[in-house]
């Protein structure tokens, strides 16, 4: 395979957690109105805005502010804000290794429910902002059952707002294993068949999982992953097209560009060139 030499990468890397922190809550900076697009590592970001306007990119996806919403930023996201007026909410993080340390499995479950979306929309939130509220004002007093009970409700609460399909537990747990193993994988192996031996499935049975879970194939599914990280390299980056191909390990850039096309119905460069 052809060597590459990689240019630098145009994307901001933020970690606003400290290495022990595993959980925080604070209100969102009100003077945030403009942010220079960024990624986040180890942690997941929940932010709840009741007021405000502007927009919210989330990878190559703008969400309005302008309705009472929720956004979820996932680990490897890239994200930034372009508000035209002043917004008022609650900004939560957590920490990849918090579910593991506070061993609640329910907890644990709501949230990989809601990493299923971006963005979700608050129809009714009185409740909503009332229970960010008393899990900011109880965040200092440190209280570990009563924050872990707080940030449930409100995971509850956001889940009622979502039509979200309810696959058996062993099928949801299955799905988990395959995305984390495509997160950690997918720039070097792509094919189902991978990905069921290291479960030790069959192709046919690891797709039957995921039509049950997300209602995709456990192809589309990877195809979704290899087009996002292609985005933000077209995006957020200088590599070429080529450069990129060959990062997400594609032999021959052709292929890449027609396996990009067939999912997004535009070229690698077309793309490009919308969003410079």
């Amino acid at each position: 395979m052809m060597k590459i030499r990689i240019r630098i990468i145009m994307i901001d890397k933020k970690n606003k957690l400290h290495p022990k922190e595993y959980f925080r809550i604070a209100p969102f900076k009100k003077h945030i109105q403009k942010t220079r697009p960024h990624i986040h590592h180890g942690y997941l970001e929940i932010v709840y805005l009741f007021k405000g306007t502007g927009s919210h990119i989330i990878d190559d996806q703008s969400y309005s502010m302008d309705k009472p919403c929720i956004s979820i930023i996932k680990n490897g996201q890239v994200h930034h804000w372009d508000l035209s007026t002043e917004a008022d909410g609650y900004v939560i993080l957590i920490q990849k290794d918090f579910f593991p340390q506070c061993n609640d499995a329910e907890l644990e479950e709501l949230a990989e429910k809601l990493s299923r979306y971006d963005y979700i929309e608050i129809k009714e939130p009185q409740s909503v902002t009332s229970l960010y509220t008393v899990l900011n004002n109880e965040y200092p007093t440190n209280n570990h059952i009563l924050l872990h009970s707080l940030l449930k409700a409100i995971f509850s609460k956001t889940v009622e707002h979502v039509s979200l399909p309810q696959p058996i537990k062993k099928h949801q747990n299955d799905y988990k294993t395959f995305f984390n193993l495509i997160d950690n994988h997918v720039e070097k192996e792509r094919t189902v068949s991978y990905y069921a031996t290291l479960m030790h499935t069959t192709p046919q049975n690891l797709n039957s999982i995921c039509k049950k879970c997300v209602g995709l194939s456990a192809s589309r599914i990877i195809a979704d992953v290899i087009i996002k990280r292609s985005k933000r390299l077209l995006k957020y980056s200088s590599l070429s097209v080529n450069e990129i191909s060959y990062q997400m390990n594609f032999k021959d850039p052709s292929h890449f560009v027609k396996f990009f096309k067939r999912i997004t119905q535009q070229t690698p460069n077309g793309y490009r060139k919308m969003n410079e």
